[in-house]
């Protein structure tokens, strides 16, 4: 058990420590690509781990749902449910209290650019959708209920903690309150991915659809 315990804080700092460094290394040269590269990586990286620890992404969550309909009801909740409670977010802090988020320097020019609108969404199914789940609703969430088990709370902590965590890699472009609406958007997945017997599947469409939704927005210039 106290081996276990090892392996488990050491394969946590190796993705955290790498993952860091990746983008902070990667943003000094390609403010762009930083993210995507990062994930890749990561995901190459967090691939190896779980064969070094006798495990794969199918444990995780990465395999057909039990029932393939089930996805059918499961999307549109998770949807609905990011949209209100960003919606409140929204509210709350933007209209309210008068917080902006910064904008992205990447996206700039996209209203009405077909060509970079097919790019942003290519890239964001890959890396946001796929990649990103896999990460941190997959490893990084699995791996810290694991390391918490003994506490009554483990899962719950865990949820919280991949989305402090997927709320720090935005920070840096997106500033506080940019990265609170990732971190409640992460604790959305995190919910429904324990909700949903720990399947993927579900919260990579509906993270690609969100973020489809918003680079038409930003084509459109909405």
């Amino acid at each position: 058990m106290k081996l276990r315990k090892i392996k488990l804080v050491i394969s946590l700092l190796v993705v955290i420590v790498i993952g860091a460094l990746t983008n902070w290394i990667v943003y000094n040269y390609t403010t762009d690509y930083a993210g995507p590269i990062t994930a890749a990586l990561l995901t190459i990286l967090c691939t190896v781990l779980l064969k070094i620890n006798n495990s794969n992404w199918k444990e995780l969550g990465f395999r057909k749902p039990n029932k393939l309909v089930s996805i059918v009801w499961q999307v549109p909740l998770i949807l609905v449910s990011i949209i209100i409670l960003m919606g409140i977010y929204h509210y709350l802090f933007i209209e309210t209290l008068g917080f902006s988020i910064p904008e992205q320097e990447r996206f700039a020019g996209m209203e009405g650019n077909i060509k970079m609108l097919i790019k942003w969404l290519i890239i964001s199914w890959i890396v946001g959708a796929f990649m990103e789940e896999l990460i941190f609703r997959g490893f990084l969430l699995n791996y810290f209920e694991s390391l918490l088990a003994p506490l009554k709370l483990s899962t719950t902590f865990a949820v919280i903690i991949q989305a402090l965590l997927f709320a720090s890699v935005h920070f840096y472009n997106r500033g506080f309150i940019g990265a609170l609406s990732i971190f409640i958007f992460s604790s959305i997945l995190g919910f429904y991915y324990i909700k949903f017997k720990r399947n993927l599947w579900a919260l990579i469409l509906a993270h690609g659809i969100m973020n489809t939704l918003s680079f038409i927005e930003d084509y459109l210039g909405s």
